[in-house]
């Protein structure tokens, strides 16, 4: 079977986002081979400059662009840039997502802030790039917790975001089972986030989760920073909730 003939994408005016490695890297790689104008698009500006040169050298039509896709208005102006160079876009391969890691989260004892679980489900893609950049600016050396969990490749945050949190069950030693993002609180403010009440489990019948009131924990520290902040393209980013 003559596979070109079938892969006919010749004059296609092409994005791909993560461009610059793996799975984007190739899409991109093989859609040029094949005739069309690829643009590479990535937040790591070196390794797309170097992918873009090395496919240029084989005779290939393909350009760079240095964006994080958690920054929409830098994504927009590659893309329109794309779009304007080739007088045509016909395909968008959106390969670079934002891998939040774990959120850590706690709350307050005092004067002092408590460790109370992580918290890895209940994003989407829109609330993980709203995380990331209100949490970046937090960032610091020193876990905010007195009672911090054991924990390597973490960026820690200040304590200045609140969070509402579904669990279905609160343990003896204040740690949270089964913990669901389900937004920040706007109204509430960081200080006023402290356990009421003995730890509680939900009943056996029901499989719904308990919401403590209006006060969920606070996240305490950000995401383990494969790439740093939450929402690096693809390797990282972070963007997890924190404070």
């Amino acid at each position: 079977m003559d596979v070109s003939s079938r892969f006919d994408v010749a004059g296609f005016g092409v994005i791909v986002t993560g461009g610059a490695s793996g799975l984007g890297l190739a899409y991109g790689e093989v859609l040029a081979a094949h005739g069309a104008r690829v643009t590479l698009i990535d937040v790591d500006a070196g390794a797309v400059a170097a992918q873009a040169s090395r496919l240029q050298s084989e005779g290939l039509d393909v350009r760079g662009a240095v964006a994080d896709v958690t920054d929409h208005s830098a994504l927009d102006r590659a893309i329109d840039e794309a779009a304007g160079a080739y007088g045509r876009l016909d395909v968008a391969f959106a390969n670079a997502g934002i891998d939040p890691g774990v959120g850590f989260v706690g709350a307050w004892a005092g004067d002092a802030l408590r460790y109370a679980g992580k918290v890895g489900a209940g994003f989407t893609g829109a609330s993980l790039g709203d995380l990331h950049r209100r949490l970046s600016p937090l960032t610091r050396e020193q876990s905010p917790f007195v009672d911090a969990p054991r924990a390597r490749d973490v960026t820690w945050v200040q304590p200045r975001l609140v969070a509402q949190l579904a669990f279905t069950e609160r343990t003896g030693d204040g740690r949270l089972r089964h913990p669901v993002f389900l937004g920040l609180r706007e109204d509430k403010d960081p200080t006023d986030v402290v356990w009421t009440g003995p730890p509680s489990r939900a009943p056996a019948s029901d499989l719904r989760p308990n919401i403590e009131r209006a006060r969920a924990p606070a996240p305490g520290a950000a995401t383990r920073s494969a790439a740093s902040r939450p929402s690096r393209s693809r390797r990282s980013r972070r963007p997890a909730p924190g404070p």
